[in-house]
């Protein structure tokens, strides 16, 4: 019999479409099997990163990228054995063979550079949402997981919770009747004086910063503090405003519970206040219908 490595072996399920779990729980002994821990390389160690930590101490986080030390600094607390890099492409060049898995968690014009470059080195890889900057990019990793045989997840915590499942249960048990419209909005919008009309205006760059390697493969242009940590999500350059934000969660809700598929075409309206549209609905006492509608079970 050939040896096979624990990771030739998970490889190998991956592309004969095997399903298999390895132990997690060693006998005896409480906690997890010594052969069920991973290696991880956590890219982008701020922000949003943050919601992974608790499954990554059970596991080995090898490695750590990201850009800004001061933005990184939590990750590099949490785990004070894993190795500090700045340029992800290094990261990968020096670890790619004891890796198992990339979680990437960076501004989204970064996403795809991050997620292509764990795919190709047979890495299975987790990236925050929204998956990609644009379509092309999306259909493209797309292929790349047929290509390079690797598992991926996009990182979309909002699915996970139990508000998903009931919505789901409440439409296939007919409590809410046959749906004809579904209304997905957010209040979460552009601010209109610092958007890419109105171009925040250059200030020093910190030391603890590499603004080059965040500007990634978009131009390099003036750093403002308003755009890191917070704030590029609002800039086309590098993120997708509100609909890349929070639609990827509010949209998902009825393409989940209803079944639906792909939309056959698109229109965006930002002309509607929905902060003074949802203070309307809560004054009208919706709220405490829908608390009702469901407590009686009744459909509307």
């Amino acid at each position: 019999m050939n040896y096979l490595s624990r990771r030739s072996l998970l490889k190998t399920a991956v592309v004969t479409g095997s399903a298999m779990a390895l132990p997690q729980v060693s006998i005896g002994k409480a906690g997890l099997a010594p052969n069920s821990k991973i290696n991880i390389a956590l890219i982008g160690g701020g922000g949003i990163a943050k919601t992974a930590f608790a499954d990554c101490k059970k596991h080995n986080v090898v490695a750590i990228a990201d850009v800004d030390d001061v933005a990184g600094e939590i990750a590099y607390k949490t785990f004070p054995d894993a190795q500090k890099y700045k340029d992800f492409r290094k990261l990968l060049d020096k670890h790619q063979n004891e890796l198992d898995a990339v979680i990437i968690s960076t501004p989204d014009h970064t996403h795809f550079a991050a997620t292509y470059a764990a795919m190709e080195r047979g890495l299975a890889v987790h990236t925050q949402k929204p998956l990609t900057h644009d379509l092309w990019q999306a259909r493209t990793l797309q292929q790349a997981a047929h290509k390079f045989n690797v598992q991926t997840v996009m990182g979309n915590q909002g699915h996970t919770f139990e508000g998903m499942k009931l919505i789901r249960e409440w439409y296939e048990a007919g409590l809410i009747g046959e749906i004809q419209e579904v209304h997905a909005w957010t209040n979460r919008s552009t601010p209109n004086n610092e958007n890419a009309k109105n171009p925040l205006p250059a200030e020093p760059i910190p030391k603890t910063l590499d603004w080059d390697l965040w500007s990634g493969p978009s131009p390099v242009g003036d750093y403002n503090k308003k755009l890191v940590p917070h704030g590029w999500r609002w800039h086309w350059t590098y993120g997708l405003g509100g609909l890349g934000d929070i639609g990827c969660h509010t949209l998902d809700i009825p393409k989940y519970a209803l079944g639906l598929g792909y939309p056959t075409s698109v229109h965006v309206d930002n002309s509607i206040n929905f902060s003074q549209e949802i203070d309307r609905k809560a004054g009208e006492g919706a709220n405490t219908y829908v608390y009702e509608f469901v407590r009686a079970g009744k459909q509307p």
